[in-house]
């Protein structure tokens, strides 16, 4: 039984932050869990984090730098304002979809190594699929820097959505027997909010014995957790079959393992994960 304390949604105020909130809120009401509302003031590379001591001239340099470290005082005081106007505002939605108050935290740092810092406390982290500086991109194809660092780097489950919030119906778990996508089963299985949501497994490969076995186990674990489900056996590239059918089938919600642990493996060939984050706009969980 999960023991962990909160669903992490991670804003930044740029779209798809909506989304995140929105998700969040569904899954914290269904949950005994607390929501968090999580902004992380990611510092950039700025101007006066050059050592500009050798390039101004005229005798003027501590003046300048002086200066340069005061209007970066004064912007960092109105980022971390701005980060809790976005948090208040986040916070509102979530009332107003009639989840409980959520804690709000904003912190400065990498997001990656905040979130390890309190890894032990997240019971699902949620994250958008791209960032402020895609936002020309809200489609296919696009993944922001943070996303396949996180999912690479917490153990912990991670929602990537991307699209406006609509409570799923009718979900997908890819599943192929390995650890990672019983621990996405078993999830599923142990989660409330997936009673009232079909679910559809969908092994990819041969229709053999072995494949006829798996998703019989995994149809006994969902229907025994009094989850409606159904289990399917496509042929084909993993990412196309799959994509494929959730397209035809109705399908507005994703769970599958994470990432291999042959890091090389996945840099030869590709990563399923990768292909998956890339070419799918439905939310899409990953388990490691």
């Amino acid at each position: 039984m999960d023991q962990k304390k909160y669903i992490v949604a991670c804003i930044n105020g740029f779209p798809p932050s909506e989304s995140v909130i929105q998700y969040g809120a569904w899954i914290s009401k269904h949950s005994d869990k607390e929501l968090m509302l999580y902004h992380c003031l990611d510092p950039q590379r700025k101007e006066a984090d050059i050592d500009m001591s050798g390039s101004i001239g005229l005798g003027a340099k501590e003046d300048l730098l002086k200066e340069i470290v005061e209007l970066e005082f004064e912007q960092n005081k109105i980022l971390l304002k701005k980060a809790k106007l976005i948090l208040e505002s986040a916070k509102q939605q979530v009332l107003n979809a009639g989840a409980n108050e959520p804690k709000t935290t904003v912190e400065h740092g990498r997001l990656i190594e905040n979130l390890l810092s309190f890894k032990d406390e997240i019971s699902l982290a949620i994250i958008g699929r791209y960032g402020q500086h895609h936002q020309e991109a809200n489609k296919k194809g696009v993944v922001g820097h943070n996303v396949e660092g996180v999912i690479r780097s917490l153990e912990q489950p991670v929602l990537v959505v991307s699209k406006e919030f609509s409570p799923p119906k009718k979900a997908l778990i890819a599943f192929d027997g390995s650890k990672a996508s019983l621990k996405a089963l078993n999830f599923i299985c142990e989660r409330p909010i997936f009673k009232n949501i079909e679910i559809d497994v969908v092994y990819v490969g041969e229709d053999n014995e072995n494949s006829q076995s798996l998703v019989s186990m995994a149809k006994t674990m969902l229907t025994d957790n009094n989850v409606k489900n159904k289990t399917v056996i496509l042929k084909g590239e993993p990412e196309k079959a799959i994509l494929n059918y959730a397209d035809k089938n109705q399908i507005d919600f994703i769970a599958m393992g994470a990432f291999s642990h042959n890091w090389i493996h996945d840099f030869i060939i590709g990563s399923f994960t990768s292909k998956m984050l890339t070419l799918n706009d439905k939310p899409l969980l990953l388990i490691r």
